[in-house]
């Protein structure tokens, strides 16, 4: 209570570091909920050792002026001894748990630092946040995660996609079956063997890239890590189908800044779950377009089989994951709110 008289405007926390580089809007997540408790748990203790030093002078103070009282005397005394048998019992309580934790959770060089590992807490950054219109997108997107693409509007797979059992689009390894009617999948062609292998003059020769942020189209020029198997066919896939769909549809070239993931960059902590690094995903350049052009884009990307969306200041996001859509700190996008975009998707 007395917290709270201390902090009557909760505005006042963030100068005091309770939500200070903590989250903000959409990248907020159950784990910086946590981590601000923690937080106020630190703050608390440092209030109870304020309040501490308040009762101890407050008591050293009545026992210098008791003037030899002895109910004054002894109130003085026992007001002492409650605050300190209290600031024990609160810092008991934090070294018994820390020492507790020290001994199971140690360090990988035996040396632990601070309060110990158990009350420190990491938690990513959420920038890349689905709108789930119902519960049945919830099952499809669920199939995504898990590989499935499915058709356009037209009923068709994307580039480097064939329909399964089941009516969805998967991806075909590098060397594939033609179907029963003798064919290859689109962005394909018969080898030697009569199998059908990924075509690569299907790719389009002159990609727009940005240099100075030098995206790879191939995990061996510095991918991640954590790019998933079959990454590459899957880029290579969506630069000749859906990215060159893209393109000509907007009538002239867009500058890509990224592609598959590379490694030490932040996607490795910040969003493992990327679509980058499946390799069917592109960060494109909207700087200098128009709000028309940026608009045109995105209508046009999404006429061409692309369904995630993230609306950038100067970038647009596509991927062949989920139907969904967010934003990287920016309400408006071309012109026109963020939130109704995602709504159209």
């Amino acid at each position: 209570m007395l917290a709270l008289i201390l902090l009557p405007d909760l505005v006042q926390a963030q100068t005091l570091g309770l939500t200070e580089s903590l989250c903000e809007g959409p990248t907020c997540s159950a784990c910086h909920f946590v981590e601000l408790a923690n937080r106020l748990i630190k703050w608390l203790i440092g209030i109870v050792v304020m309040l501490f030093a308040v009762l101890a002078v407050w008591a050293g103070f009545s026992l210098v002026t008791s003037g030899g009282n002895p109910s004054a005397l002894q109130d003085a005394k026992s007001r002492f001894t409650n605050a300190f048998i209290g600031f024990l019992i609160v810092l008991s309580a934090w070294l018994i748990v820390d020492t507790l934790m020290r001994g199971i959770v140690n360090g990988t060089d035996g040396d632990i630092t601070g309060y110990g590992p158990w009350s420190q807490i990491q938690c990513g950054t959420q920038s890349e946040v689905g709108v789930t219109p119902d519960t049945l997108n919830i099952t499809i997107e669920a199939a995504e995660d898990a590989g499935l693409i499915l058709p356009d509007a037209g009923g068709n797979c994307p580039a480097g996609y064939t329909f399964d059992a089941f009516g969805s689009c998967v991806f075909q390894p590098t060397t594939v079956s033609p179907d029963a009617g003798g064919n290859c999948p689109a962005g394909y062609i018969f080898d030697p063997f009569g199998d059908c292998e990924f075509n690569p003059s299907s790719l389009p020769a002159d990609l727009a890239v940005n240099q100075s942020m030098n995206p790879i189209f191939n995990p061996a020029q510095g991918g991640s890590s954590l790019v998933q198997p079959g990454a590459q066919e899957a880029m290579q896939a969506l630069l000749a189908g859906p990215f060159r769909c893209l393109q000509q549809g907007f009538g002239r070239s867009i500058t890509i800044n990224d592609g598959i993931a590379k490694a030490g960059t932040s996607r490795e902590t910040q969003t493992p779950n990327s679509r980058h690094f499946h390799g069917d995903a592109l960060d494109l350049s909207t700087r200098g377009m128009s709000d028309t052009d940026q608009i045109r884009l995105f209508n046009q990307a999404r006429q061409c089989g692309f369904r995630g969306f993230g609306f950038g200041a100067t970038i647009l996001h596509v991927d062949l994951g989920s139907r969904r859509g967010w934003s990287y700190n920016n309400s408006t996008y071309g012109g026109q709110s963020v939130g109704s975009l995602i709504n159209s998707i």
